[in-house]
């Protein structure tokens, strides 16, 4: 038989042990069929009752908002049917993520015959299946309402998240003792550098609210803590990081770099699983699977409210500080005298952060004022010879840098740069940096 329809099967008749069967001729509306997952895939209340009593009622159901009228109704009916005036009497859920709709970027109906929307295979082949994953989780459509989609917003999704992770790890991969390991989560110990504490109390501060967001099947919060994270970690973390990881002496940098790339793989696996792997494949092995670690353990003993809190509020005088350079058309790499600071609150580990913010913008001296009041940034502008000097060091190490780049140099290797001129009081400090041997002639150029 081909034809498996009613006015079909209806017509069919068999006898069996002296009984006649037929099909019955009632037809229930398809949701009640959906609506019995529940009870008819352990054959409840017939049998399987004490283990339906424990797999009842789920934690939590998941679709789409069209579905309040089929699906969740039915699943409500048959509950109050079926486990009404037992010791099971409940609803058949517990929670539910509800979907909204997906519409086309200019608000209609997504339509094959307007074709008003990109092909799903198009958008995964370019972009990468984490990439919407996490544009679709973290967006307005796990809350059941509607969401136009855009292209453009996957894209940046991409570069802001997975590009910028990417280039993380890869860093840690080129220039970080591979041999170090991880940094010890259990010891309670905390690392000896700012930025290393700063950055596991992040990370620890991440895990929590993460933890919370998916404890509370809240999928748009804990999803959108995942791209400003990673910001912290390149932005902030790696680039002021980034000569202490080259160093010889690396090992501790390289464990916590090492540990914050990893737990952060494990911590999100669930929302970028394909990435999250690609993290374990490169630090751990090719044959396991992330997906077989354990979901990170907070660890509250690392998290330090008052550093992150300073922190914020030094990267607050940072952005300050660039703004105003870029006002007064000073390059970054001049080096200035100092800098002066107002209403800039309670600070918390002031003397490591001073540190910081001397290096981040290339000054020589702070000068703390007034702490209330509104946040104020002055530097002395005032150029001697000796800073003059420093600048033109800087600049030439950065033109040097570029030109090594170009040529694709390995970064171990050591070659000659011709320059008509430079300070001489930086030579070393050039040479060094850029791992060349200074020669003096008419033009600009690596002598390879």
């Amino acid at each position: 038989m081909t034809d498996l329809h009613k006015h079909i099967v209806d017509k069919i008749e068999f006898v069996k042990d002296g009984q006649t069967y037929r099909h019955i001729p009632e037809v229930l509306d398809c949701w009640f069929e959906s609506g019995s997952m529940p009870y008819g895939e352990l054959h409840y209340p017939f049998e399987n009752q004490d283990f339906f009593k424990q797999a009842f009622p789920a934690d939590f159901i998941s679709e789409g908002q069209d579905q309040t009228r089929g699906w969740f109704y039915t699943l409500h009916v048959l509950a109050t049917a079926l486990t009404l005036g037992t010791d099971r009497e409940s609803s058949s859920f517990k929670n539910v993520m509800c979907t909204g709709l997906i519409m086309a970027e200019d608000g209609k109906k997504m339509s094959k015959r307007l074709k008003n929307y990109p092909e799903p295979g198009a958008i995964l082949e370019k972009y990468g299946a984490d990439a919407l994953r996490l544009y679709l989780m973290s967006s307005p459509a796990v809350k059941a309402e509607t969401l136009n989609f855009a292209e453009k917003d996957v894209a940046n999704l991409r570069r802001r998240v997975f590009v910028i992770w990417w280039n993380v790890l890869a860093f840690y991969k080129t220039f970080a003792n591979q041999q170090a390991g991880f940094f010890d989560l259990e010891s309670g110990q905390k690392p000896q550098h700012i930025l290393d504490r700063w950055i596991l109390s992040r990370l620890q501060s991440v895990i929590q609210e993460l933890t919370l967001q998916l404890d509370a099947y809240e999928v748009m919060k804990a999803s959108r803590l995942l791209a400003p994270f990673i910001d912290e970690l390149s932005t902030w973390y790696l680039r002021s990081s980034r000569e202490r990881i080259k160093a010889t002496d690396n090992k501790e940098v390289s464990q916590v770099f090492a540990t914050v790339i990893y737990e952060l793989a494990k911590a999100f696996a669930p929302v970028v699983p394909f990435f999250a792997e690609l993290v374990h494949h490169n630090m751990i092995d090719e044959q396991g699977s992330v997906h077989l670690a354990k979901f990170p353990e907070l660890k509250k003993e690392l998290i330090d409210k008052e550093l992150e809190t300073s922190m914020l509020t030094l990267r607050k005088i940072i952005e300050a500080a660039h703004a105003l350079r870029k006002l007064k058309q000073v390059k970054a790499r001049q080096p200035l005298a100092s800098l002066q600071v107002s209403g800039f609150g309670s600070l918390a580990h002031q003397k490591e952060l001073e540190a910081l913010l001397k290096a981040e913008l290339n000054v020589k001296e702070i000068n703390w004022l007034k702490a209330d009041g509104d946040l104020l940034v002055d530097y002395d502008f005032t150029l001697t010879p000796e800073l003059e000097a420093e600048g033109e060091a800087r600049e030439i190490i950065r033109q040097i840098q570029d030109l090594r780049k170009v040529a694709q140099l390995d970064l171990e290797k050591v070659v000659d740069m011709q320059l008509p001129a430079w300070p001489s009081a930086f030579q070393a400090e050039i040479e060094t940096k850029t791992n060349t041997k200074l020669k003096e002639g008419e033009e600009v150029k690596l002598l390879i």
